[in-house]
Formats: structure tokens, C-alpha cells, sequence
């Protein structure tokens, strides 16, 4: 992955071209992904319905979470990442008769495979702003290192930082993490971006 952190320049300084390599204490990365939000909300849709639509049922469904929605069509959002069974009980309002788990089914809610960084998307020159990878979701990684680069030559390092914009703009920052070196001394390496605009205090 390339980044940022080194680069040449040319002296004739002492009559020569002389070439000479650098080397940035502040990495930014070329190519960096942009931070994916995690969508846990889902639509369950009762597709028998269509069938029976000329008798008045009931469709309460169970999303494993403790929460419960009436209706043929719902909308559920859940608060994280897990194992949810789904269940639909439906009732006969003329005869009365209650199908229990008409449906039943194990959801899978993931996470995106990525760094995360959780942050407020606007803030005032001169607040403190809270950065956090608390959220970061990368199995199998023994991670070493959260770097972040604010987009305007300041860094931090930490899963969490906080960080004090002196003026106004919108900024890109980057969350880069590195894990411990593993099989062979390889180290990993995961980058993602998030704009912060930061406005001037009322």
C-alpha cells in the first residue's frame, strides 16, 4: 500500500546534483478506504400474506433482541453485531387460532471488516473532539498500533485520541492500524477515511 512518508528532492548546493531522500514523521496515506457505516437495520416481509389477503391476520414478528413490530411489512434496527433468531407468530382474527413461530430463522448481523472511526461529523475551531476506534472490526489481527492523521499536519496516537482543530475547513482523517508482526515478521496494514468539517463558534 503506498503512502506518503517518504520522498526526494535535488540540492546543487556544492556544485553537484546531489539527490536526497526524506522521510515524514506525519504518514498519510495515497490510498486509503473510505469508512463504511454499518447498516443493521433489515425489512421483514411476510410473503405468504399475499395469499390470505382476504382474511384479516396478525403478523407480530420477534427479532431476538427483546424488541417485537406488528405488521405484514416491518422495519428493525438492531444496536450491534450478533446472533438474532427471528421468529413470526401469526393469529386468525376470526377464528382466533395463534400459529407460533410461523417463521423462524437465525439472523447473522456483521460488522464491516474495516477500522473504525467514530466521531462527530461537524465541530467548532477550538472544541475538543473525541476520536475513537473502539469499533474498529479486523478478525484475526493482534493489533499493535492506531495511528491517526488529522489532515492538517497533526497526528495522534491511541485507540483513543482527542484533538483540538485551531481553524476552520473540512478535514480528512485517517485512521491507519497496524497489527504485530506474525508469521514470517509480517506486519498488516488497514486504512480508512472520514471528513470532519470543523465551522467557527457561534
Amino acid at each position: 500500500m503506498p503512502d506518503l512518508r517518504k520522498g526526494y528532492f535535488a540540492s546543487n548546493r556544492r556544485r553537484n546534483d546531489d539527490i536526497y531522500e526524506f522521510t515524514s514523521a506525519i504518514i498519510r496515506k495515497a490510498d486509503c478506504d473510505t469508512l463504511e457505516i454499518n447498516n443493521y437495520c433489515y425489512e421483514f416481509v411476510e410473503e405468504n400474506a399475499v395469499r390470505y389477503d382476504t382474511m384479516p391476520f396478525r403478523y407480530e414478528w420477534k427479532f431476538g433482541d427483546g424488541q417485537k413490530a406488528v405488521g405484514q411489512i416491518v422495519e428493525h434496527c438492531y444496536e450491534g453485531p450478533g446472533r438474532y433468531l427471528v421468529q413470526l407468530d401469526v393469529t386468525n382474527l376470526v377464528t382466533k387460532e395463534v400459529k407460533l413461530n410461523q417463521k423462524s430463522e437465525m439472523l447473522v448481523v456483521e460488522a464491516v471488516e474495516q477500522p473504525y472511526i467514530s466521531s462527530p461529523e461537524f465541530a467548532d475551531a477550538g472544541a475538543v473532539v473525541q476520536f475513537s476506534a473502539d469499533s474498529t472490526n479486523l478478525p484475526g489481527w493482534d493489533i499493535a498500533q492506531y495511528y491517526w492523521s488529522f489532515g492538517d499536519e497533526t497526528i495522534g496516537i491511541g485507540k483513543n485520541v482527542e484533538k483540538t482543530f485551531t481553524r476552520t475547513g473540512t478535514f480528512n482523517v485517517q485512521l491507519i492500524v497496524s497489527s504485530k508482526p506474525g508469521e514470517g515478521g509480517i506486519t498488516r496494514e488497514a486504512c480508512v477515511t472520514k471528513s470532519i468539517t470543523i465551522g467557527r463558534k457561534p
